[in-house]
């Protein structure tokens, strides 16, 4: 689906228009790192107004991008019982076309970039990891170390099975699911045949920081589950890096292929945003992802933001829309997962084209890419790399 047009308020498309034609410019953001310096704070100065949206990935047809994807959810589903997707299949099958890929989730979105810029997708197994002292299991990073730490749960899998080498214990995981397990298969395969792209779930601190460890290493990353991401806020000005990293961004055909991301919305950093939070545990902890992201990006950037966090779980985004409309907010950070989320929010959307969604943890799910697609002009991702003017 090529990206089509709306109506959107005057001002917004000049400023955003201005913005790509380079006929404004941003002030400097922070000071300039070396490649090595990390930097935990930055500044915009006397911004005004900010830009969610503008960072992109675009894979041209004609290149055959190479993109390494997670088994789990990816290329296989062991949990998907007589489905053509169950544990018959080979983790290390490698998709001749979309249909061979999970068609949901992350596998989806690598479907649609099969679809529109025919790369070449690979599955990244196996992953290995370490029990440590602490009793927890830690993943490769390739080059002999075990940084990443790895939920017991994925150690679980009954696909995974494990060596002993005197005191150490290995576990060996054919389901990869998270940066924090593909590293290593991902550097491997890389040093044969560059990776343009990985595809992972980071919905944990240790696979954000697995992502960040493959973009230093010039491999874009990808994560329609970004509960995490926001630990990332900032990453290019504070790592001196260039890398793309992207976090529930929508999947759009691009005039030569595919791009993730591109979808630029503008914010007065003084208008009422509200935010959705949630305290509750699986299945609705994704539900906080809004709030970690703009907590992170006023923390990063220094900045204070007027925002209203409103508890609300899985099929509760009516409660977001109640309160925007008592304190006259025309933004809301949400989640969506379910036809119960996308419904209260395509409604608020509709009555006001100076609504506007940021959507955390969305693009995995069919309701958060149909918000997207309906909206394209209006809705946006967890840009971590923001721009202010």
């Amino acid at each position: 689906m090529k990206r089509n047009t709306e109506q959107v308020s005057g001002w917004s498309l000049i400023i955003v228009f201005l913005l790509f034609a380079g006929l404004i410019s941003m002030p400097a953001v922070g000071l300039e790192p070396s490649a090595s310096a990390q930097i935990d704070r930055l500044t915009v100065g006397d911004a005004t107004y900010m830009v969610l949206g503008l960072s992109r990935l675009d894979l041209k047809g004609e290149e055959r991008a190479l993109v390494g994807i997670q088994v789990d959810r990816g290329v296989r589903d062991i949990f998907w019982k007589e489905s053509r997707f169950d544990i018959r299949v080979p983790p290390n099958r490698k998709p001749s076309g979309e249909h061979e890929l999970v068609p949901y989730m992350e596998g989806a979105r690598a479907g649609e970039l099969v679809r529109w810029a025919s790369v070449e997708v690979v599955p990244l197994t196996p992953g290995l990891a370490v029990k440590k002292a602490d009793g927890l299991y830690y993943g490769s990073d390739g080059e002999g170390n075990y940084p990443f730490m790895i939920f017991q749960d994925k150690i679980d899998y009954p696909t995974v099975t494990f060596q002993r080498n005197g005191e150490e214990e290995m576990a060996v995981i054919p389901d990869t699911h998270g940066f924090n397990a593909v590293v290593s298969p991902a550097l491997a395969l890389h040093k044969l045949n560059p990776l343009r792209l990985v595809i992972a779930c980071m919905d944990s601190p240790d696979k954000a920081n697995a992502a960040l460890f493959l973009a230093k290493k010039g491999i874009a990353c990808y994560a329609p589950c970004d509960r995490f991401t926001n630990i990332l806020m900032g990453y290019k000005q504070r790592y001196g890096m260039t890398t793309p990293i992207l976090g529930s961004a929508p999947v759009w055909k691009s005039e030569v292929g595919a791009v993730i991301g591109g979808q630029p919305v503008l914010f007065d950093l003084k208008e009422p945003i509200v935010a959705q939070y949630t305290d509750k545990m699986y299945p609705d902890q994704y539900c906080d992802a809004p709030s970690r992201y703009l907590r992170a990006l006023q923390r990063v950037y220094q900045i204070s933001l007027n925002v209203t966090e409103v508890t609300a779980a899985v099929g509760e985004t009516g409660l977001l829309v109640t309160k925007a409309e008592q304190l006259g907010a025309n933004v809301i950070a949400a989640r969506i997962y379910n036809q119960d989320d996308y419904e209260p929010l395509k409604k608020w959307m509709e009555k006001d084209q100076r609504r506007r969604l940021i959507l955390l943890h969305s693009a995995a799910y069919e309701f958060g890419i149909q918000m997207f697609r309906e909206f394209p002009t209006r809705t946006t991702f967890g840009d971590l790399d923001p721009k202010f003017l």
